[in-house]
């Protein structure tokens, strides 16, 4: 007999997330995995149920029969960093499971800059050590006193002047790097399945060898959201007790508002537009392995094909400050970036080889506005879109 006094509440939930070992197997989940701080989730299942087509004098139906046992999770929260240069965000796995890879992200502390700025993407080199880095954040003469990259070769030394490869630009450095976040770019070979765990106050979902992709979203002001879609294999379900001692990160959520949405991030034509809202969609496509050797007829999801786009929506502009069509006729690459700030983190999303590929008028409060829609494309490959989180 069910009990009448303790239904089951649609708030009282928390998610778990952890790379796979090996794809489609799952593995065992603890409180730390837990770090993800949802807005939203559900589950969908999905038993591919096959008809009895044989003819018969009657017209009852029959049974049916249970086939692939698929399961998929949408999973929403905000898009926020740890708070601490050392610790990942809970996006972390979600991001891996898109088919991304993280690398370290540090600073430098430098002096003036000359013949800049540094832009996102390019190669540094230190003289004296010869290490090379990619920039991750622009640094701009007389405004920037530190330079972000991830290491690309080479021990980084305190001091040593610092040339860009693209820019040109140089300064001194006079620290050795200190560590300051973690930047996500796609990764096509190796990308890792993950296995999620959905606590339903007293249920359970278990979902394997997932993989999807996301969205970023954000408005004028308040906290940019990230969502992500998985697709995978059936795992257990049943009763469950929620699992105890998840302590959730305590950053602040960045927002938008008093913040940087740059075209042409510090080059030669640089336009800062009015900004109404912005989106990124990574616009990964999923396939699941189909294996009549398994029980659920499935082995692991792939992710066979993505095509970022950012579209950004701002006020119409005269072609004399920013000239989108012409741009649009001539496949011109355009770099795309825009930073969320928060106290104690920070977000900056970035590309540098975007295409504007439509760009239809509107109307918004009485003011005329502009749909810039960028696909993302690679210039080396695996590069076309950044997350970057600093603190």
């Amino acid at each position: 007999m069910p009990n009448l006094c303790s239904p089951l509440l649609d708030n009282v939930k928390q998610v778990g997330l952890i790379v796979e070992s090996t794809c489609g197997q799952g593995g065992t989940f603890t409180s730390a995995d837990f770090k993800f701080r949802p807005s939203s989730v559900s589950v969908t299942t999905d038993m591919s149920p096959n008809e009895d087509d044989t003819l018969s004098a009657s017209l009852s139906p029959k049974k049916v029969t249970m086939g692939e046992k698929k399961a998929s999770v949408k999973l929403a929260g905000k898009l926020v960093g740890s708070g601490v240069a050392g610790t990942k965000p809970e996006s972390d796995v979600a991001l891996q499971g898109c088919g991304m890879k993280s690398e370290v992200v540090n600073f430098i502390t430098i002096g003036t800059i000359t013949a800049g700025p540094f832009v996102p993407g390019e190669i540094i080199t230190q003289a004296v050590s010869l290490a090379t880095g990619q920039v991750m954040k622009a640094a701009k003469t007389g405004t920037d006193t530190k330079l972000y990259f991830v290491t690309r070769s080479g021990t980084w030394v305190a001091t040593g002047t610092v040339t860009g490869s693209v820019s040109l630009a140089t300064a001194t450095g006079s620290t050795i790097p200190v560590a300051a976040g973690f930047a996500y770019s796609p990764k096509t070979v190796g990308a890792s399945t993950i296995a999620l765990k959905v606590e339903e106050d007293g249920r359970q979902k278990t979902v394997l060898g997932a993989m999807g992709t996301w969205t970023i979203s954000a408005e004028s002001s308040g906290p940019a959201k990230i969502e992500f879609s998985f697709e995978g294999v059936k795992g257990i379900y049943g009763d469950q007790a929620l699992t105890s001692g998840v302590t959730y990160l305590q950053s602040t959520y960045p927002v938008f508002i008093d913040s940087q949405c740059v075209i042409d991030r510090k080059l030669v034509g640089e336009f800062t537009p009015v900004v109404r809202s912005v989106s990124v969609d990574y616009q990964g496509d999923v396939a699941v392995r189909k294996d009549a050797n398994q029980t659920t007829g499935l082995i692991a999801a792939k992710l066979t094909k993505r095509i970022p786009q950012i579209t950004l929506t701002a006020e119409a502009m005269l072609a004399a400050t920013y000239d989108i069509y012409t741009k649009m006729a001539a496949c011109a690459s355009v770099t795309m970036g825009f930073q969320f700030t928060a106290p104690d983190n920070n977000v900056w999303v970035w590309g540098t080889n975007g295409q504007i590929t439509a760009s239809p008028d509107g109307a918004a409060d009485g003011f005329s506005t502009t749909d810039i829609t960028l696909r993302m494309c690679g210039n080396s490959g695996d590069d076309e879109i950044w997350i970057v989180f600093t603190t």
